[in-house]
């Protein structure tokens, strides 16, 4: 999902500030997620897995694109060569 951030790059540079961000998720953050499996307090059960092979890549991307919650889309090669 894309949210519109409306910053003036004139009072950015005018303040001093600095706009710090990541496309995805940190090392942190996937560090604390299996530090609550590990706990129990997130059972892998409640995640929905849907698995693609690579030749569905295109499938797969578009099911990534709709996920929300709990929901994972893998992509796995079907041979030792993804794309063969």
């Amino acid at each position: 999902m894309q949210v519109d951030l409306p910053i003036p790059y004139r009072e950015m540079l005018l303040n001093n500030w600095e706009l710090i961000g990541h496309f995805m998720y940190t090392r942190a953050d996937y560090l604390a997620l299996v530090s609550l499996v590990t706990s129990g307090q997130v059972p892998l059960e409640a995640v929905e897995l849907k698995s693609y092979p690579f030749a569905q890549l295109e499938a797969a991307i578009d099911a990534a694109g709709r996920m929300s919650g709990l929901q994972c889309t893998v992509v796995e090669a079907q041979s030792p060569q993804a794309w063969g």
